[in-house]
């Protein structure tokens, strides 16, 4: 297979300024993961990043003794 030559073009040396980063987490005493992330632009400014995209999910699980929202309500 060749080389894409149209990705070296794209490529630069620069530091980048948007970040993407990916956790899981679980706490000790829970049978659930969870899985956090964010797109972040670090800009080019001294006033912080910006959170661009935000998301974060909890598998599908038996929780025990959970009351459904619509039971809940």
């Amino acid at each position: 297979m060749l080389p894409d030559v149209g990705l070296a073009d794209l490529l630069t040396d620069e530091a980048p300024n948007m970040l993407t980063v990916e956790v899981q987490a679980q706490m000790p005493d829970s049978p659930v993961a969870a899985h956090i992330g964010a797109v972040i632009d670090l800009g080019e400014s001294n006033e912080g990043v910006y959170i661009l995209r935000w998301f974060d999910q909890l598998p599908a699980a038996d929780v025990g003794d959970a009351v459904p929202m619509e039971e809940a309500a």
